[in-house]
């Protein structure tokens, strides 16, 4: 796991959860008190968006909560993927199965279920597109949790490599 320091999320427009999930991880990493180097990225699974900018409701929960979501725009995801990125996060069980349907073997350990490998259950993410803001805000509470605890498995993942390195 130390290894991790590029980090996809994928949904199915990349206009919703993951462009929220790469925003609200880009933040922690940026005010983390500990210098990390990451790259974060988002994708969706389908091209229904490609070139858009996230949902307005996304730019909104972001903003609402003093995260950026600039620079972010839709894009879909691609084999190539699997070599740029050592941890492919899924927001829901869907998405994992189509990365572990386009991936080869060696690449399925890269593939996670967002909420799963954040320890916080085995948990989709749900898609809040045809919802009300209500539905944003339980999605942003997801991926807030879900992305402090991945930040912070990785950072212990990574103090100890270091630690043990010495």
């Amino acid at each position: 796991m130390s290894k991790i320091r590029n980090i996809l999320f994928v949904c199915t427009g990349n206009i919703c959860r993951s462009p929220m999930a790469e925003a609200v991880m880009r933040y922690r990493i940026k005010k983390h008190p500990k210098q990390i180097d990451f790259i974060t990225d988002s994708a969706g699974t389908h091209s229904y968006h490609v070139g858009e900018a996230p949902d307005f409701r996304t730019i909104r929960m972001c903003h609402e909560n003093g995260i950026s979501s600039e620079g972010i725009t839709a894009r879909q995801f691609s084999k190539e993927d699997f070599g740029k990125f050592d941890l492919l996060l899924g927001m829901d069980k869907k998405h994992v199965a189509f990365m572990k349907e386009a991936a080869t073997p060696q690449d399925h350990p890269k593939i996670h279920l967002f909420m799963e490998y954040a320890g916080l259950g085995k948990l989709d993410v749900p898609d809040p597109y045809y919802g009300e803001m209500e539905d944003f805000l339980q999605v942003y509470e997801m991926v807030s949790k879900g992305t402090e605890s991945i930040l912070d498995m990785i950072t212990r993942e990574i103090q100890q490599t270091s630690a043990a390195e010495e």
